[in-house]
């Protein structure tokens, strides 16, 4: 048995739609009428009384304290919303519910038409946690940081100018791996690997297997390829000099523009790891299929 869950934190996707409106009508009430506290950022409130009108019993308050009060925390989104979520949190943040109100949905375990069952057990202190390692990016000049966030998915360091390659060099460590020209480098996490990664051609990782994967981006040249490390080393890379924008994008929200001889060092959070409500119905492979049609004998 877990923590029963007496104050819920909801979190919304960013953009409005059908499917939103619908399930915060139906799942409003449904928690009050289990006497749970609604706890709502304050930033959403207009919002919010705009998708349901009259609405009551809800408490808006700064998104601090809902990630501090919070027993659970409901986001209802796509994995972009998650993925917010997860760079938001706290070390002691309370688990994450996801419901897939979204396109995608690869990281939400749940759907929008079926998940008050898990939900009640979940409100008991019934369901089992998945838990998901986060990893830090830092810039630093000079060997002087003057940028650091974590990241839940993936690091990636991207050209902005067309048919102008960048060049970097990558090491774990302190040993040099290789040099690379080309549009960019993806550093992925197994959760991250079916996103940007596997777009650019790098492997499926299932989100249990202790590792990173460094995905080339349109390599200029004939032998590099997707490389698979341990999570446990330290990946660093430097950019050689440059004369147009490079920047560095995390999870696919936070976007820094990098300058020259700048370097990035990636590494696995030491006390931070982010925990989402298991749906016991499904399993890594069988959203696999559901997903990307992985692994279906063709008809």
């Amino acid at each position: 048995m877990q923590k029963k869950a007496s104050h819920v934190g909801i979190i919304l996707r960013p953009r409005n739609s059908h499917d939103l409106s619908i399930t915060l009508q139906a799942l409003f009430p449904w928690l009050q009428r289990r006497l749970v506290k609604i706890l709502i950022s304050e930033q959403e409130k207009l919002r919010v009384e705009q998708l349901i009108p009259g609405l009551s019993g809800v408490d808006f308050v700064t998104e601090d304290k809902l990630f501090a009060d919070a027993d659970l925390i409901i986001g209802l989104g796509g994995d972009g919303t998650l993925l917010g979520i997860a760079r938001r949190a706290s070390e002691t943040c309370a688990p994450i519910f996801g419901v897939n109100v979204g396109h995608m949905g690869f990281i939400a375990e749940f759907s929008k038409n079926e998940f008050y069952d898990q939900l009640q057990n979940t409100l008991d202190g019934n369901f089992r946690l998945i838990q998901f390692p986060t990893f830090q990016a830092e810039l630093s000049k000079k060997d002087v940081p003057w940028f650091k966030e974590t990241f839940l998915n993936d690091a990636v360091i991207s050209k902005n100018a067309i048919s102008r390659p960048i060049a970097f060099s990558t090491y774990l460590k302190s040993e040099h791996i290789f040099d690379m020209s080309g549009d960019g480098l993806i550093v992925s996490s197994p959760l991250g690997s079916t996103a940007y990664s596997l777009a650019a051609g790098g492997p499926i990782i299932p989100p249990d297997v202790e590792a990173l994967v460094l995905t080339p981006i349109c390599p200029h040249g004939l032998t590099h390829r997707p490389l698979v490390v341990s999570n446990k080393e330290e990946i660093i890379v430097k950019l050689s000099q440059i004369s147009e924008p490079v920047t560095l994008t995390l999870d696919g929200q936070k976007a820094i523009t990098m300058d020259r001889w700048d370097t990035v060092t990636i590494k696995k959070c030491s006390n931070k790891t982010i925990s989402f409500v298991k749906n016991e119905k499904k399993s890594y492979f069988n959203t696999l299929k559901d997903k990307f049609y992985h692994g279906i004998k063709a008809k």
